[in-house]
């Protein structure tokens, strides 16, 4: 019993595994969304521009302009809330999956009164697979519109016409319910793998935060976490190698973690990255400055308190001329200005850069 539960929820994965591709699902479902949109706004085009000239297709020209203006209103919201709204990308598809099923309900029943219907059965089969989501969502979705195709069935078609529609609607409905579930469950397991992969690549195993190749795939994406500033903390641990030397790298480890720790407690683990070896940068939205300042006095003061040092530099750009390669140049150029005065005042050479 578990197992289907699994199944027909989470594809087949449990519950922490499918919140781990969340991620990957919904960039997966935002691209093909706005590819399936694009196809079907030339297809429904080419399909008007063919009814016009066309007896056969002629009883379906509204339904193909209504399709089609609706997929060119849905495309421009889709390309602007889909990629930043779960939700909104989640209401972009049910309007597209709606309005192709409506479609193929319309003109294999209302139209076609004397014909079996095939658009409808070749949605049914087709549309359930487009997306990847929970395997419980396309059983739901095939059920009702299926259910909705024999109540159109029943009301308009022949009475002739009317058996064979009937077991065909049952006969594909139950074909795209498994074929659907073992799509979903395969594509969720590839999913979850290169989640895992990704986790292992861009989640540095010493302190828990992201590193350098989490930064560099995200950098484009973190303005527009902001609405006024960002600014860029740039924090390099004073002492490192002498304490491996001196104690041993186990030593060297534990304070890793526990600036790590003091780090994410003081700027949050969202957009907090160790870059490589003792450094660090805390990227904050929308701080003003001398709430930043207390922060990073604050931050300094906790680690002190460990009997560690950080040199630290800091630099805000408004959200208009937000240049990330310049935002970190100008926080590391202060911060080692900040590390040279540090082994200054201790009459000790500083290391390289």
């Amino acid at each position: 019993m578990e197992k289907i539960k699994r199944l027909f929820l989470y594809a087949g994965a449990n519950p922490e595994e499918f919140a781990q591709g969340q991620q990957e699902m919904h960039d997966y479902n935002y691209g093909r969304l706005s590819v399936f949109l694009a196809l079907a706004i030339v297809f429904l085009g080419i399909a008007s521009c063919s009814a016009l000239i066309s007896d056969v297709l002629s009883p379906n020209l509204g339904a193909y302009l209504i399709a089609f203006g609706v997929f060119c209103f849905l495309l421009p919201i889709e390309l602007y809330f889909g990629k930043r709204s779960q939700v909104g990308l989640q209401i972009c598809i049910f309007l597209f999956l709606f309005t192709l099923y409506s479609l193929g309900i319309y003109i294999g029943t209302v139209t076609c009164p004397g014909s079996q219907a095939t658009s409808f059965i070749a949605f049914l089969l087709t549309l359930p697979m487009l997306f990847i989501v929970p395997p419980i969502e396309n059983v739901c979705s095939i059920v009702i519109w299926d259910l909705i195709f024999v109540l159109f069935v029943l009301w308009y078609k022949e009475l002739d016409v009317i058996p064979i529609d009937l077991l065909n609607s049952v006969m594909y409905g139950c074909i795209s319910i498994i074929a659907s579930t073992y799509v979903m469950r395969m594509m969720m397991l590839n999913f979850i793998t290169r989640a895992k992969l990704r986790f292992v690549a861009e989640n540095d195993q010493t302190t828990g935060l992201r590193n350098r190749n989490a930064f560099e795939r995200e950098q484009n994406d973190i303005p527009g976490h902001c609405r006024r500033t960002l600014s860029c903390v740039y924090i390099d641990i004073n002492g490192l190698h002498e304490l491996n030397n001196s104690r041993g790298h186990q030593a060297g480890d534990i304070m890793l973690r526990e600036v790590a720790d003091e780090l994410k407690l003081h700027f949050g683990s969202s957009l907090t990255y160790r870059m490589g070896g003792d450094e660090y940068i805390a990227l904050v939205p929308d701080m003003p400055e001398e709430q930043l300042h207390e922060k990073v006095r604050a931050f300094s003061l906790a680690i002190e308190r460990r009997d560690y040092h950080a040199a630290l530099g800091w630099a805000t750009c408004d959200i208009d001329g937000i240049q990330m390669e310049e935002l970190l140049r100008v926080a590391e150029s202060r911060m080692y200005e900040a590390k040279s005065a540090y082994y200054r005042n201790k009459n000790i050479a500083p290391r390289g850069r």
